[in-house]
Parts: C-alpha cells; sequence; structure tokens
C-alpha cells in the first residue's frame, strides 16, 4: 500500500479491484485501495461488494471522501472511526476478563507454567513499557 502512495499522483484515488472477490476464500468483495483525502497520506484497504456498486466505484466512494476531513481521523471515514472507537471493550473490562481467565487457570493448575513462558516472551514488551497485550494494539493517528 504504502508504495502504491507513493507512485500515486492525484490526491484522492482508488485502485480497484487490487483483488477480485472470491467466496471460497471468504473475500465478499472486490478488494481495492483507497485514497480518501489530500491532505492525509493514509491508503486503506476496502472491500466493495457488487450489489452496492450501482453504476461506478468513483461513485460510491465520493460520499465518503467528505467524511474523511474530521482531524480526529484524517484520511478515514469519521463514521466508520466513531463506531470503531466506540465498539471495543474498556480497559477495565479487559482486565476484569483477564482475572477471570486467570482464575481458571489457576483452578486448572496450569498458570504458572504460562507466566513462566510469557516471562521468556515478553522481554521486548517490558522495554517498551508495555505491560497488558491490549495496551500495545491497532490506533489511529489522533490530533
Amino acid at each position: 500500500m504504502a508504495s502504491t502512495s507513493i507512485l500515486a499522483s492525484y490526491p484522492l484515488w482508488v485502485y480497484h479491484p487490487v483483488k477480485e472477490a472470491n467466496m471460497e476464500e471468504h473475500l465478499y468483495g472486490d478488494m481495492s485501495l483507497v485514497k480518501l483525502c489530500e491532505d492525509s497520506q493514509h491508503v486503506f484497504r476496502c472491500d466493495i461488494m457488487d450489489p452496492l456498486v450501482s453504476n461506478s466505484v468513483s461513485e460510491f466512494l465520493s460520499p465518503l471522501t467528505s467524511l474523511s476531513e474530521d482531524p480526529r481521523c484524517l484520511g478515514y471515514p469519521v463514521t466508520l472511526w466513531l463506531a470503531h472507537e466506540f465498539s471495543g471493550a474498556s480497559n477495565s473490562k479487559l482486565l476484569q476478563y483477564y482475572d477471570l481467565i486467570e482464575k481458571t487457570l489457576s483452578d486448572e493448575g496450569i498458570l504458572e507454567p504460562l507466566r513462566m513462558e510469557e516471562l521468556s516472551c515478553s522481554f521486548a514488551d517490558k522495554l517498551h513499557g508495555i505491560t497488558n497485550l491490549f495496551e500495545g494494539g491497532e490506533g489511529f493517528d489522533r490530533v
């Protein structure tokens, strides 16, 4: 995606299809690459299903360009960003699940061996200040 963005001379573009839909591979729409905002360097994958595209892919994506100029997620449709932002579990809920899993593993007698394994595998995370796996996940550049 990065090289596609660098090579493109247009401020907004769609490369459709990168890969055509294939139900056997669980790819239900044509895979495309889109750049929706001139001021953003972000390029996104957008899977487009045939029934959604009545005339052209460009016409279908056109409304997303105006939704992609919000400074909270420049280059990405703000409605999708908000849906993603509010659909995830909170850190406190994730910690609650973590505690429940630890209790179950402890009851089964396998918590300590797993902790020893974790210590040998998580040194790099500790160096980078990541103490919980969910703290190092995906993120957007937020202004």
